[in-house]
């Protein structure tokens, strides 16, 4: 049984703000969205291998003062 984990190529992090939403290659399980504007935001990530894209993961909000 291969181990998924080591298929993945990158992950997608997705912001979304009232003002408008992006979306951010990471490579790692980590990911910096640089310039965020005070407000609440929703994360949200998505991991892509060599077969193609996962499904989103669960979102969760954050507040940025």
């Amino acid at each position: 049984m291969s181990n998924i984990r080591q298929d993945v190529v990158r992950h997608n992090v997705q912001a979304h703000h009232t003002r408008g939403e992006s979306v951010v290659p990471a490579s790692s399980t980590e990911a910096k969205v640089p310039d965020l504007d005070p407000g609440r935001y929703v994360f949200r990530v998505k991991a892509v291998s060599r077969g193609g894209a996962g499904p989103w993961a669960r979102s969760i909000a954050v507040y940025v003062e």
